[in-house]
């Protein structure tokens, strides 16, 4: 939950209705801290990486997904495995992650 979600979780009276959630809303956006606000557009660039990968990660065909987990257990790094199958290392890893933990690729089980 980020910080808007926390502080209005954090009201007595949380909001009911779609009019007092938009009022709370525009409440809390404007008593947030001018700091927190440039943290966020500073991340905003890493936040769309992150997507774009995970959107990646979801169009991945169970041949290439064999084919990053044989390339792994060769021994060949996320980066290496990246190149030969046309991917990036976020991706790798966590397909790599994904058969380490259930032992398939597959992400309808999630």
């Amino acid at each position: 939950m980020g910080f808007l979600g926390r502080r209005l979780a954090a009201h007595t009276f949380p909001p009911v209705t779609i009019r007092e959630l938009r009022l709370a809303l525009q409440d809390e956006w404007a008593a947030m801290p001018q700091q927190l606000i440039d943290t966020l557009i500073l991340s905003m660039g890493r936040r769309r990486e992150t997507c774009l990968a995970r959107s990646a990660f979801d169009q991945v065909f169970e041949f290439d997904t064999g084919m990053i987990v044989v390339y792994r257990d060769s021994g060949l790094s996320f980066r290496q495995i990246g190149s030969r199958v046309g991917r990036n290392q976020t991706t790798v890893m966590r397909i790599c992650d994904c058969w380490m933990q259930e032992g398939t690729t597959d992400r309808r089980g999630r």
